[in-house]
């Protein structure tokens, strides 16, 4: 390995390292709360070598962010290959591969979800500026994107039925962090940690009630 690329690694493992620590305040803090001398101290690095990569803290939050929803595009981008190879040959496919899906993106870095969601629930964009919000927001329309194209395909493949791509995808989202924020609620006073087997079941039966949908569709014809 050449010194260019050594100094490269060093920069984005340095870079990692801040946002992880950054992951952790925010997340204990709140975005507001939080302070880059906090973040420096758990990264172990100074302020100044902060500012070396981050303008300031908005622009460190928004960099977390704008990872988790990166990192979920691909996963997006992926499905949706697979989808187009062949790989879902019905609704229950689909809906199973929206819950692999998500579940190891969350699995992955729970953190940066937690922050995104903690962004979404409240309005934090409030407080970033315009520039990272339209970054934000546009990232995330995105994905939005890809996820209906996803239905839209497997409709037309003839293993989704004929819903409508919004709402089904707002569907899956919703049913994803509201199982996500009961269950870190309930691990955190139990001590038990039920997520992954409440998040099957539950889009287990989002399945079976789209299949239910699908035998009954001939009969009101």
């Amino acid at each position: 390995m050449g010194i260019k690329e050594r100094k490269l690694r060093e920069k984005n493992n340095r870079i990692q390292t801040i946002q992880d620590a950054a992951k952790s305040v925010f997340f204990k803090k709140g975005f507001q709360s939080a302070t880059m001398e906090e973040i420096a101290n758990l990264a172990e690095v100074s302020k100044g070598t902060i500012y070396l990569y981050f303008k300031n803290k908005d622009d460190l939050y928004t960099s977390i962010i704008l990872g988790g929803i990166e990192r979920l595009r691909r996963r997006l981008k992926k499905f949706e290959g697979d989808l187009a190879k062949g790989s879902f040959i019905n609704s229950e496919d689909v809906v199973m591969g929206f819950f692999q899906l998500n579940w190891e993106h969350y699995a992955e870095n729970p953190d940066s979800l937690r922050i995104y969601r903690t962004f979404q629930l409240n309005n934090l964009f409030l407080h970033l500026s315009k520039k990272n919000f339209e970054q934000i927001n546009a990232a995330g329309m995105g994905n939005l994107k890809i996820a209906r194209r996803i239905i839209i395909k497997a409709i037309e493949m003839g293993v989704f039925p004929p819903l409508n791509p919004y709402q089904v995808v707002d569907i899956i989202w919703a049913l994803f962090l509201g199982n996500v924020q009961i269950g870190e609620s309930k691990a955190w006073f139990t001590k038990k940690d039920h997520l992954a087997d409440n998040l099957k079941l539950s889009f287990s039966m989002m399945s079976k009630g789209i299949q239910a949908m699908e035998l009954q569709a001939p009969r009101s014809r």
